[in-house]
Order: structure tokens, then C-alpha cells, then sequence
């Protein structure tokens, strides 16, 4: 199968590819620059971006299916959530009808929703409407916490514990979590490229509910490291990311915090239920990328 993945070049899409490269799949991406060296050999690159039109419907011809991977968790100049994030989704559903390709795997985010009060979150929901709304044979996966080597949730969690004393945590740490191996997301993709899941909204979530401070306690044990763990207000650190507000990659931004009171949980059971597939819990995945963030 010949397969359209955006965002082939970040987290998700750094092990996405891989994936469907070992199954037998002809893959291809878009990039705005040069290609980039951590693309497997054999995919074929489309210079574009999600945000023009023309060089999204240039890559979808003559393809088979797409996954659609683009989004953005940070605003930052033109790239704001309804450019990429809304926009982006309707410029690849649009060019997936216009060339005649049918099978979209769009992944969106737990907690999406069209009428949010969170930014982030409302563009999210918007992007799976506008994919429900379609002609397509869509799938939309929204995972909890995603981790493996290169997620994003962790790299905080690592700096602070390799550069404070004690451990801040934001409404005293008790928001839930799915925590889900980006290895068993990528089988998933797989899965629904195969026909599971048609016309399905599906929670992507680990076997076990974790609090943040247990996920905290767990990445502390595996790297050894003793932290004194504080329970603070949101506003305590809101300073901090205030700061981190003029990084181009910022650890945390403010409102990141506001989300902190948002459980992050689902049904352990539905990914099994709709792919087969029987996530590995967080202790029982190699997690030496830890030492690596």
C-alpha cells in the first residue's frame, strides 16, 4: 500500500514510518526543507507544508491511504492551532476526495474536543470534525501520554529532576494518566491501515492509570535519582513558564498548566477491542531513552 504520512519527522511520526516501512508499506511524507536524514531509505519525500493546499494534493495523488500525524502543541508566529491543526486537516481531507483516496488515519489527541475551553484541545476537536465530517474511511486515534524515545511529556520530568533539588508538582501531582508505549500506537496505525476500526473514534491508553506523581516516582526509580516531592499551586509555576515562554522549544507553557487539572485517562481495554493490540505497561517497556532526554 502506497501511504501519505504527515509529520513523518517528529515524535510519533519517528516511529510511525518505521513501522510501516516493516510492514511492507510504500511510504512517502512531506517537508518543507531538505530531506532529513532520519527518514528511512526508500521513503519518498514531497517538499510542502500541511498549510499549502497545492503541495498537500501534489503528495496525495497517487496513493492509497494517508496518516495524518501534523500538529502543533505550541503556537509560535504563522503557526498557530488553526493553521495547522484545523486547516491542515481540511487542506489533506479535501485533497484525499479531490484525488479519490479513501483511508485517513488521523491522530488527535484524549480530551479533544470542538468546544473546549483549552485552545489546544478545541483545535483538536475541530480536526475530527471536520474528518468525521468527510466522505473518507477515516480512523481517529487519540492517545493519553505517549512514551519512548523522543517524547515530549517526559523531557520535563527529566530536567527538573537533573537540575532542581526537589520535584514541583503542579495540583499536587494527582492528574491522571494512560501512559502509552509509542511502539504499540505505531500497531495500531498499522492495524487501522489494514481496515480495523473503520468509521471509530478510538481512546488509546496504557493497561494502567497512573497520577502524575507516580509516573514522576516511577522515572525517579528507573534513573536513580531522589527528589523531595512538593505539592504546589498552578500559580507557582506559572513563572517558570513564563519563562519558558521565549524558548523555541519551551519544557512548559502556561497553557499546559491550565491543563494540568484535565485527567488523561481512558478505557485500558479499548485498543485491544478495536486492534487487537495488548498495550505493555510503562515498567514492563525498555526505558533506557530516559537516560537520553
Amino acid at each position: 500500500m502506497r501511504v501519505l504520512v504527515t509529520g513523518a519527522t517528529g515524535f510519533v511520526g519517528s516511529h510511525i514510518v518505521p513501522a510501516l516501512v516493516s510492514a511492507g508499506h510504500e511510504v512517502r511524507t512531506l517537508a518543507r526543507g531538505a530531506r532529513p536524514s532520519s527518514l528511512p531509505a526508500g521513503v519518498k519525500v514531497f517538499q510542502g507544508s500541511i498549510s499549502d493546499a497545492r503541495s498537500v494534493r501534489d503528495a496525495v495523488r497517487g496513493v492509497d491511504a494517508c496518516v495524518h500525524l501534523v500538529a502543533i502543541i505550541v503556537q509560535r508566529g504563522e503557526q498557530t492551532y488553526q493553521r495547522v491543526n484545523v486547516d491542515g486537516a481540511k487542506n489533506l481531507v479535501r485533497a484525499m476526495e479531490e484525488e479519490g483516496v479513501s483511508r485517513l488515519v488521523h491522530m488527535s489527541a484524549l480530551g479533544a474536543d470542538a468546544g473546549s475551553r483549552f485552545p489546544y484541545l478545541r483545535s483538536k476537536g475541530e480536526g475530527e470534525a471536520i474528518v468525521e465530517g468527510s466522505s473518507l474511511d477515516w480512523t481517529i486515534l487519540r492517545p493519553s501520554a505517549l512514551h519512548g524515545s523522543g517524547s515530549g511529556f517526559f523531557r520535563p520530568i527529566v530536567w527538573t529532576m537533573r537540575w532542581m533539588p526537589f520535584y514541583p508538582l503542579p495540583n499536587g501531582g494527582r492528574t491522571r494518566f494512560q501512559p502509552l508505549w509509542i511502539g504499540d500506537l505505531a500497531r495500531c496505525v498499522v492495524r487501522a491501515l489494514e481496515g480495523a476500526a473503520l468509521k471509530e473514534r478510538v481512546d488509546c491508553g496504557g493497561p494502567q492509570t497512573m497520577t502524575f506523581a507516580e509516573i514522576v516516582r516511577a522515572v525517579m526509580r528507573f534513573l536513580g535519582k531522589k527528589r523531595l516531592l512538593l505539592s504546589v499551586p498552578v500559580w507557582a509555576a506559572r513563572p517558570f513558564a513564563w519563562i519558558q515562554s521565549f524558548r523555541k522549544d519551551p519544557l512548559v507553557t502556561g497553557e499546559q498548566l491550565d491543563m494540568v487539572v484535565l485527567d488523561n485517562a481512558c478505557d485500558p481495554d479499548a485498543i485491544k477491542r478495536a486492534f487487537g493490540v495488548e498495550p505493555a505497561a510503562f515498567a514492563d517497556t525498555d526505558l533506557r531513552w530516559l537516560a537520553s532526554v
